[in-house]
């Protein structure tokens, strides 16, 4: 979000390029910052054909109070384009951070910041970045898994080891016990 605010917002060229080299980002014609929500569109194109996100990470553009594109395109339900939530961002005027839940199971919830594009003080789009918390979910429940696993294996072969363990240090004082008995004459 901050190499966006910065791009879009910053006139001084060579600031830009500086920006650009830091993140990867080729900065040029394509990314000079907007005047027109023609401009922002070309904007949006070029900067998210330029970004990889994460993992269940989603970059969403809005232009006129409208979803215009993703990346990557393929969103789950909670982000379809006509969602009560996609509208909502649509129609933001100040940025907001925040997170949702949804009733969607496999996403769990969604993180999210916003950034309405402003220009001559007219709100033209927004920009959201968006993260679905299933994926670091499935990661804690697999790692708690593998270690309770793990766990069980060590305890049962330390029971193993402290039993055969254990018939070792007492063998001499049952062979003391047969002893005994047999000087007494208990058979």
């Amino acid at each position: 979000m901050e190499t966006f605010k910065k791009l879009i917002y910053e006139k001084d060229t060579e600031v830009r390029e500086e920006i650009g080299e830091s993140r990867n980002i080729k900065v040029d014609e394509q990314l000079k910052p907007p005047s027109s929500h023609e401009e922002l569109e070309d904007f949006f194109d070029a900067f998210l054909s330029r970004q990889l996100p994460e993992d269940d990470t989603h970059l969403i553009a809005f232009v006129n109070e409208k979803f215009y594109k993703s990346s990557p395109s393929a969103r789950p339900d909670p982000l379809a384009k006509d969602s009560k939530l996609m509208r909502r961002w649509a129609k933001l005027t100040q940025p907001e951070q925040g997170e949702r839940s949804v009733s969607d199971k496999t996403i769990e919830n969604i993180i999210y910041i916003t950034e309405p594009v402003k220009i001559n003080g007219k709100t033209l789009g927004v920009f959201v970045v968006a993260h679905t918390t299933a994926g670091e979910r499935g990661e804690v429940l697999d790692a708690v898994s593998v270690i309770v696993q793990l766990s069980s294996v060590v305890l049962i072969v330390a029971l193993i080891f402290a039993w055969l363990v254990s018939g070792r240090i007492l063998a001499p004082l049952r062979l003391l016990m047969v002893t005994t008995r047999s000087i007494r004459g208990d058979s």
